[in-house]
């Protein structure tokens, strides 16, 4: 339906609120919003947020309604450390000290000579002549003896037992083989070590005995033979040159080999 003007009401009442309209409706709002407070005074309750919002237009939207994420819940079981311990009244003891073992002998080794004096005496070991044979000299340290070789007067510090060449030599009691050698006057040499300290040298051997450095010998035991490598007496019989000493001096074999 349109008036005279030709305009439609809805047209009309766009150019009402477009015009005068707006004031009106402004004044409107006042009122209430007045009454409103009005009413506070003489009730004391506040309009709820609903009342508001029916006659407050909403101009800005509420923030976001969505849940804040929360952390999640630890159930830490928190330890209450132990006190700590009280110190003790009384010290405890110090550990007595033991005595020191004394130290015992160290037993000396046994080389097979029957050397202690505990158990043996050297006037009980047994000895025997080291070759079959006749004495050609004594032994001599004070009264000198001509040498036909050298041709001059010397002490002579063994006994030579007058053998032919090849006869067998035996040792002259148990003992251990300490030297072998070849020397320049006294041809080879095998020294044994008797025991008690007594030493014997068996000189004027062949050029290869039969025991080494280091054997153990046995009473009467061969060691080698009588030979010709002795130049210091190369112009007397062929014969066997035994010395002997004790603790390091010359001593007579006859006195043990009898």
């Amino acid at each position: 339906m349109k008036d005279n003007s030709g305009k439609t009401p809805g047209k009309r009442l766009g150019d009402f609120l477009a015009g005068k309209g707006f004031y009106i409706v402004l004044a409107v709002c006042i009122v209430i919003i007045g009454a409103s407070a009005w009413a506070i005074f003489l009730t004391g309750e506040q309009p709820s947020v609903a009342d508001i919002d029916a006659y407050v237009p909403v101009l800005n939207p509420s923030p976001s309604s969505a849940p804040k994420s929360e952390l999640p819940a630890f159930n830490v079981e928190v330890k209450t450390p132990p006190p700590l311990p009280s110190p003790s009244a009384e010290p405890s003891p110090s550990p007595t000290p033991k005595a020191a073992p004394k130290p015992t002998a160290t037993p000396k080794p046994d080389d097979g000579h029957g050397d202690d004096a505990s158990a043996a005496k050297i006037e009980d070991v047994q000895f025997v002549k080291p070759v079959s044979g006749t004495v050609g000299k004594q032994f001599s340290l004070d009264a000198l003896q001509y040498s036909r070789t050298l041709g001059d007067w010397r002490a002579h510090d063994g006994i030579d037992y007058n053998a032919p060449p090849g006869t067998k030599v035996v040792a002259i009691a148990d003992g251990t083989v300490r030297e072998l050698y070849a020397d320049d006057m006294l041809g080879t040499v095998v020294v044994i070590d008797h025991g008690f300290g007594l030493l014997a040298s068996y000189a004027n051997l062949q050029a290869v005995p039969v025991v080494a450095v280091g054997d153990k010998v046995s009473l009467g035991s061969v060691i080698g033979s009588v030979g010709e490598t002795s130049l210091a007496e190369a112009s007397d019989p062929t014969h066997l040159h035994l010395s002997m000493t004790k603790d390091g001096s010359p001593v007579n074999p006859a006195d043990y080999v009898g």
